[in-house]
């Protein structure tokens, strides 16, 4: 997770428009989710409980959340993002990229990285642009 947390600090670093950085960050975790998709899956397994570990897996990953959530309300202040809710967003767009274990799963395949990006900058950020509306 701290892996991750670099990643995206200093890929966003870059980048001025929070629609771009949002792009970034679903990018970045789709890349870290199939190269550590061992370390990724543990951690999921272990964020539902209140033991030592799941409270320390949610730290983990609540502590990545929020630096999306960030962005995410930086956006919104620039006029770069609609009104939204941050929290819940930056926790969907998380959710939803480790969600594409279970699709691999199903689709009995490979994660395609460039086609799951493509797909998820379209459900996901699409329509996030004040210039969408």
């Amino acid at each position: 997770m701290k892996l991750l947390k670099n990643s995206i600090e200093i890929k966003t670093s870059k980048l001025d428009n929070a629609i771009d950085q949002l792009k970034a960050i679903i990018l970045i975790e789709i890349k870290v989710l199939v190269k550590y998709e061992n370390v990724i899956s543990i951690i999921l397994s272990q964020i539902w409980g209140n033991k030592e570990r799941n409270v320390a897996c949610q730290k983990y990953v609540f502590d990545y959340i929020n630096t999306v959530e960030k962005i995410i309300e930086t956006g919104i202040q620039k006029g770069q993002i609609i009104s939204c809710n941050p929290e819940l967003l930056a926790s969907s767009i998380f959710a939803v990229t480790c969600s594409s274990l279970i699709y691999k799963i199903k689709n009995g395949s490979d994660i395609q990285i460039d086609a799951l990006y493509q797909e998820y900058v379209n459900t996901l950020i699409g329509g996030l642009s004040p210039q969408d509306k």
